[in-house]
């Protein structure tokens, strides 16, 4: 056995991670009387010789050896290797471009192969017409010889599906047929290959081969792929029918079966939404089912019919009061006045912070106390010390995210956001700005921070009282104060822009008459030594920024300049009250030709602030036309502004491929290039292509397409808002929900547009 194996230079010969020298070793394991050993073996073959469904040089000369091991009595997991075997012809479950070299080597030494179809062992028999079958046609008449005599039903059942996929269309009877047979595991094979042939069940079909499905063991075969039989059959099963072929599974007593029936129906319900009025009557019954991990499964499905789970809501507070996330997370969404009860429950076991972290209840006064102790108050079971806090500062910020949501309504919650300033700065302030005047108690607790250099706290004081000068201060205590970049060599790279306002250079020299930050009113002069510096730990981040400083840690800039872009948005709010800080604002403009999209992200709202601050178009345009020049993400936001500034004609080349090529710039391309008087119908095709992502991107769509009045998208915008498919969810427990979430905004993206068209 594995004669000249040892005359093959395997080193010449490459495996998954070069050249495959082990491959002889692997060989031998296979060989090896010891159990063990083999076993170690046929890991190392998936390792080295077939890594994650991949062939190569290596894997063609070692077909002939494999083939002689699942050919040779006593040798270890023979049905294995011919499974394998099997599996690398096929070229839906093995890739690479080596792949068709495989499979010819498998049909040119596949003849001890035919010989095992009379083995004493059925698996081997079952198993070698899998791997014949996939060797090629010339394998047919012995596999029909078979059929003719085989009486064991798996062997019978992998038989029947070795002639169904080497002639589908002859073998159509036989399957028919089949799909009647006593034996359960022939049922379910049968079907599995009809379908996987493009065939459908018969109406009178769907019963017994559900029954069969739900069988044990008999949905195990390698003629579904790496899929079960189960899931081939069901997804390939129009919902109607699916739910007559599901309900064996759902009476089954074993709850394995009836859990893996449940994840097949929460994966039809995320993807189709014709699903859920056939499929999920069979998913409520089970919210009650005996078993717990049943019912948690029941409560995942039924999270992902989104509304139309209201009907099973009582059902969901039962799964929900034992503490089933997605039990709580559907309550929440259906706005069902039982959630507060769940939600007491979960933070009683401790996982409220898991749950509504992202989401957005409806106020309840009740939710609003669980929320005040889980934000403050030690979290149940937790040990006595220091150093463990009640919850993650993610966890927390998701419970502010949701206060802040409530407004005025969480105004009760007032001294325990105070309280979180410190370790939430930004996420507490937005919730006290969010509540409105009954937030006003917290004002001196939000000057101290503004103090301090706290961005979102002085910005918060200014939604709150109308007050600018606190948001001015802490912008003022961490804004850059660094020399800008003006290195002559970067800015050769830069394409000059094409009107006569001058370079970024100039805007500096125009700028050099601006108010200084040191002649900023009484109140910043007035203020504590320390805000002239600002803390270190803040300004040493911009600072490096506009300097381009090498000296940080890798992705710290990138988190400053973040950070920094959250601070321009809301400085950009305090309007003409921010012209004192423009000196320093302007020097966020400047940038080098390598810098970073996220930098490019910085220049923008430095100059969507400068504008806000001046209505001084002049002083921004040199920086915006260098950002549309660079492209990518940020060259829609310049593009965005231009459109808001009524410029940037000399930049219509530049716009139109950001439309034709950027998908992230397309939207505020399109808005600058129609406010240049670009036609909406020239630019609607590219902005419709965006919505079927789904999410943030195709509100970003929708939004243009209505403000641009783009009429001639409606019966496009009508066909994705009505078809099968949901659009994608980017938040795990979104799904439906986020779906029908954005075929909301299709519908009144439609009624805006019709509006305009009469």
């Amino acid at each position: 056995m594995l004669h000249g194996i040892d005359d093959i230079d395997w080193s010449a010969l490459d495996g998954a991670y070069g050249p495959c020298t082990e491959a002889p070793d692997i060989l031998r394991g296979l060989a090896s009387p010891d159990p063990d050993e083999a076993g170690e073996a046929m890991y190392e073959l998936g390792s080295s010789l077939w890594h994650q469904g991949t062939v190569y040089p290596a894997t063609v000369e070692a077909i002939p050896y494999l083939i002689e091991l699942a050919t040779t009595d006593g040798v270890h997991r023979r049905a294995d290797l011919l499974r394998i075997l099997g599996d690398v012809c096929d070229p839906t479950l093995t890739g690479g471009r080596d792949q068709p070299l495989v499979r010819a080597a498998v049909a040119v030494h596949s003849g001890p192969l035919l010989p095992l179809l009379t083995d004493a062992d059925p698996r081997i028999r079952a198993h070698a017409a899998y791997a014949a079958a996939h060797s090629g046609p010339h394998t047919l008449d012995t596999l029909r010889e078979r059929w003719a005599v085989e009486d064991h039903p798996a062997v019978r059942a992998a038989v029947l599906a070795a002639l169904a996929h080497l002639e589908p269309a002859v073998t159509v009877p036989l399957l028919s047929a089949a799909l009647h047979d006593p034996s359960p595991k022939l049922r379910a094979t049968a079907a599995t290959a009809l379908v996987r042939s493009g065939g459908s069940l018969p109406p009178d079909t769907l019963e017994p081969v559900g029954a069969a499905l739900a069988a044990a063991g008999a949905e195990d075969t390698p003629w579904a792929g790496h899929r079960s039989a189960w899931d081939v059959v069901f997804a390939a099963t129009e919902p109607a029918a699916a739910a007559v072929l599901a309900a064996p599974l759902a009476r089954s007593a074993d709850p394995d079966v009836r859990s893996r029936l449940l994840h097949s129906v929460n994966a039809r319900l995320l993807h189709s939404r014709s699903s859920v009025a056939a499929l999920f009557p069979l998913v409520a019954p089970l919210l009650a089912d005996p078993d717990p991990e049943v019912r948690s499964d029941a409560a995942v499905a039924a999270l992902a019919a989104g509304p139309a789970a209201a009907p099973a809501a009582d059902g969901l507070l039962d799964v929900a009061r034992g503490g089933s996330r997605c039990a709580l997370l559907a309550l929440i969404r259906l706005g069902h006045p039982g959630y507060p009860e769940a939600l007491a429950a979960a933070w009683a076991a401790g996982k409220i912070h898991d749950v509504l972290s992202g989401a957005e209840p409806p106020f309840d006064p009740d939710a609003l106390g669980v929320i005040r102790t889980a934000i403050t108050g030690p979290r149940p079971g937790a040990p006595a010390s220091p150093y463990f806090v009640a919850a993650s500062f993610s966890d927390i910020a998701g419970l502010l995210a949701v206060l802040e949501s409530w407004g005025p309504a969480a105004a009760p919650a007032v001294p325990e956001i105070v309280a979180l300033l410190r370790s939430h700065p930004a996420h507490a302030a937005r919730a006290l700005g969010a509540i409105g005047p009954a937030a006003l108690p917290a004002v001196p607790a939000l000057t101290a921070s503004a103090l301090t250099g706290d961005v979102p706290a002085g910005h918060a004081i200014l939604r709150l009282t109308g007050d600018p000068a606190p948001l001015i201060t802490a912008a003022t205590a961490v804004l850059p104060t660094a020399p800008p970049v003006s290195d002559p060599a970067c800015r050769a790279s830069v394409p000059a822009p094409a009107s006569g306002s001058g370079s970024v250079a100039s805007v500096h020299a125009a700028a050099s008459g601006s108010a200084s930050l040191a002649s900023g009113p009484a109140s910043l002069a007035s203020g504590p030594a320390s805000l002239a510096s600002g803390p270190a730990s803040l300004a040493s981040g911009p600072a490096s920024l506009a300097s381009g400083s090498a000296s940080r840690a890798p992705g710290s800039e990138e988190a400053d300049s973040y950070r920094l872009l959250r601070w321009l948005g809301l400085i950009a709010d305090a309007g003409t009250d921010a012209a004192v800080l423009v000196s320093a604002l302007i020097r966020l403009l400047d940038g080098a030709p390598d810098d970073q999209p996220f930098r490019r992200r910085v220049r923008v709202a430095a100059a969507r602030a400068i504008w806000r601050a001046t209505g001084d178009a002049e002083l921004v345009l040199p920086a915006l036309r260098e950002v549309v020049r660079r492209g990518s993400a940020p060259a829609g936001e310049a593009a965005e502004l231009l459109a808001e500034l009524g410029a940037g004609e000399d930049l219509q080349p530049e716009l139109r491929k950001l439309v034709g090529t950027v998908p992230d710039a397309r939207a505020g391309a399109a808005l600058a290039l129609h406010r240049l008087g670009v036609p909406a119908e020239e630019l609607a095709g590219p902005l419709v292509a965006m919505v079927p992502a789904g999410g943030p991107t195709a509100g970003k769509a929708l939004d243009t397409l209505a403000r641009i009045g783009a009429v001639t998208a409606i019966p496009v915008l009508a066909g994705l808002a009505d078809r099968d498919e949901r659009f994608p969810a980017g938040v795990r427990g979104d799904g439906s929900w986020a779906d029908e979430a954005t075929r909301d905004r299709i519908r009144a993206t439609i009624t805006a547009l019709e509006a305009c068209r009469s």
